[in-house]
């Protein structure tokens, strides 16, 4: 019940700060509609080159989804230190509440609030622009919910290790990007080469492979355990690390 107290709070948090929905919901729907638009023709005229003609925004509606899903690492770490940056830290702390009770009440009202978020955005994708997904909507569920677990667990795992928020935001602010870059969010990743080799380290490769795959007409779903294996074990590892050093600290 303290757990749940805690993540109650925390997502009360999160749904009062209107800068941040209107960050996680407005600014994708607007940014993918302007990348659909601008690349239209350059699709339309390569087909073939990005799977089945796929169109601009459907493949955009998928790759910037999902970058915006791996940002909500920053909402985490953001969950994380808001404690201290507004003072209710020592409060919490005077609670009758363990640290191991605190961190998983913020933990899990984070990834809910982030759930939410990443549904959210999904569903105005869809109605707004019709973004086609394809049938297999329990996949793209899934993989969303893999993606928001390991973004959760990536954010508030650097804050819990790292204890300053600038030294967090600076990994964060470095490493979301590498990972988007590499996953194929600003470009199509090459069949070939170096890139594509280096690209296998990215989570949001996979997910963004599994996710195209199944708005396809035919999905084979022949990426999706690896995308969620990456998700769930990088997440697993993530967390475990918190709890060693929580531990630590008792």
């Amino acid at each position: 019940m303290k757990i749940l107290f805690v993540a109650q709070n925390q997502i009360r948090l999160i749904s009062k700060n209107t800068v941040i929905l209107a960050l996680f919901t407005l600014a994708p729907v607007f940014l993918i509609f302007l990348f659909g638009q601008a690349f239209e023709e350059i699709f339309a005229s390569a087909e073939g080159g990005t799977g089945a003609g796929i169109r601009a925004l459907d493949y955009f509606g998928i790759t910037l989804l999902n970058l915006v899903v791996i940002q909500g690492t920053s909402l985490a770490a953001w969950a994380f230190f808001k404690e201290k940056r507004f003072n209710t830290e020592i409060r919490l702390f005077l609670a009758p509440l363990s640290r191991w009770e605190l961190l998983s009440g913020i933990f899990l009202g984070t990834l809910i609030s982030l759930l939410s978020i990443s549904f959210l955005i999904l569903l105005l994708l869809r109605l707004v622009l019709s973004v086609e997904y394809g049938s297999s909507y329990g996949v793209i569920l899934l993989l969303l919910a893999g993606e928001t677990l390991l973004a959760s667990s990536l954010g508030f795992s650097l804050g819990v290790l790292f204890g300053q928020e600038k030294a967090a935001n600076a990994v964060t602010s470095t490493l979301v990007p590498l990972l988007a870059l590499l996953g194929g969010s600003y470009f199509i990743i090459p069949e070939k080469g170096f890139f594509n080799t280096l690209s296998y380290v990215s989570p949001l490769r996979w997910i963004n492979l599994a996710m195209l795959d199944a708005a396809s007409k035919t999905p084979s779903h022949e990426y999706l355990a690896k995308a969620l294996l990456f998700c769930f074990i990088l997440s697993f590892l993530l967390l475990l690390s918190v709890g060693l050093k929580t531990r630590r600290q008792k």
